[in-house]
């Protein structure tokens, strides 16, 4: 892989959330949540929690197609949390509106 070569711990945490939403779009979600767990791994095995809120979005929206909704809620609000502390209004925005989809999502079933 690119980032690999490159020694980035970043490119490959961001190549990995890339390729976890490829493969969520195949609906490959199991092999989605491997590389969003292989990205949280490395940011936590290297201290960079950059792109933590990324993970745990994406993660949480793969989880939440799976009607894994407790797992996918506990990843938005770790999510949100980052979010505010980063005082991002759109990214904050993003994971409430994810919130609010698990809400409806609940009620239908």
């Amino acid at each position: 892989m690119y980032a690999q070569k490159e020694k980035s711990t970043t490119k490959e945490i961001i190549t990995s959330i890339r390729l976890g939403e490829a493969y969520k779009y195949d609906n490959e979600h199991g092999i989605a949540i491997e590389h969003f767990n292989f990205a949280m791994k490395l940011g936590k095995e290297n201290k960079t929690d950059e792109y933590l809120d990324f993970v745990l979005q994406h993660k949480g929206k793969c989880l939440l197609e799976l009607k894994r909704l407790d797992e996918a809620e506990t990843c938005f609000i770790e999510a949100m949390k980052l979010r505010v502390k980063k005082g991002r209004p759109a990214l904050i925005q993003s994971t409430q509106d994810a919130l609010n989809l698990l809400k409806r999502i609940r009620k239908e079933l």
